[in-house]
């Protein structure tokens, strides 16, 4: 029997597989953080959050139109583009 971990390796390949799992690790320690955190201070981590956001903005949006194109090379559908 395949273990989901195999499954996904298999489907995405190892190394995306292991950056996946450490983020997936990342959010859990952080949801446990946060979870313990004061309102105030959980209020800062979103402003901060929300503050490189827009910061990055012109960033993300550059990424995101080269990720599209990519992903109109690949012929992805429109509902994997969207």
């Amino acid at each position: 029997m395949t273990t989901p971990e195999r499954h996904i390796a298999d489907t995405i390949g190892d190394g995306l597989q292991e950056q996946m799992l450490r983020m997936g690790r990342a959010a859990c320690d952080a949801a446990g953080l946060l979870g313990r955190a004061s309102a105030d201070s959980r209020n800062a981590a979103l402003r901060g959050a929300a503050r490189v956001l827009r910061d990055s903005v012109d960033e993300i949006l550059r990424v995101n139109e080269i990720d599209m194109a990519n992903g109109h090379e690949r012929g992805l559908s429109p509902a994997m583009l969207d």
